[in-house]
């Protein structure tokens, strides 16, 4: 191609024609400008294919870290509601006798369960934020995701220390005091007492609350992790991502 280039501008040249050389001139550099903008197009195309790639790659990590947060949630929603149910059951002692005291021992036991684990594993949206939030393509998933992580998240983890804190004050304090603990039982020293105590009463209402405030926001936020997660997989079956 180049070779019969230079040979019809040869002849251009030797034939003396401006006019002929002028045009020829002008043809060959729009060919060149047109070869130009195809590898500039070539090249957008390539760098279009990697951000894709890219963009699939930190879904596909994201959403095994919303199945792993998920499933934490459910399973602090799971223990909370053994605490919410003996709260309740300690709670109605006070107002309905005579109750044994195995009866009473149980469910202060369960009282005290206030573990949870909120441990976030966030490697897909440290790729997501390492590789700049514009790599998701959709605005729509994009917010979302942000959102999840940078206001979902976080203020679940306080609600939750809030309430882990709340009860260590409270109801742990009392039965150290006033019961013994030994091979996950607890035993109280002086069981009419303990019903006569509206103070211990007066603050198990609001704990128990507050139990069931966190388990109802533990809820929300998994909701909203099954929405993020029906976003992206709509995401990922989406052609654009199919390459």
């Amino acid at each position: 191609m180049i070779s019969l280039l230079r040979r019809i501008r040869r002849s251009l040249i030797e034939s003396g024609s401006t006019r002929k050389y002028l045009l020829y001139a002008i043809g060959e550099i729009f060919l060149v400008m047109i070869g130009i903008l195809l590898a500039l197009q070539v090249n957008n195309w390539n760098e279009w294919r990697k951000d894709r790639a890219k963009e699939k790659e930190i879904l596909q990590e994201i959403s095994i870290n919303l199945e792993t947060k998920k499933r934490q949630i459910e399973e602090n929603i799971k223990s909370s509601k053994y605490s919410i149910s003996a709260k309740q059951q300690i709670k109605s002692y006070f107002e309905v006798k005579p109750v044994s005291n195995d009866s009473i021992d149980k469910y202060l036991g369960w009282c005290q369960i206030a573990t949870f684990n909120s441990i976030l594993v966030s490697t897909g949206y440290e790729m997501m934020k390492s590789e700049g939030l514009e790599i998701i393509g959709s605005t729509q998933l994009r917010k979302s995701i942000i959102d999840l992580y940078e206001l979902e998240f976080p203020n679940l983890k306080q609600r939750e220390e809030n309430r882990y804190a709340s009860e260590q004050e409270e109801i742990s304090r009392y039965l150290r005091l006033n019961a013994v603990s030994s091979n996950n039982s607890t035993k109280l020293k002086d069981y009419e007492s303990f019903l006569k105590n509206q103070f211990f009463l007066e603050n198990l209402k609001p704990l128990l609350a507050q139990d069931q405030i966190v388990n109802y926001n533990r809820q929300e936020t998994k909701n909203a992790i099954i929405y993020v997660q029906q976003l992206i997989q709509d995401e990922m079956e989406d052609g654009n991502l199919n390459i």
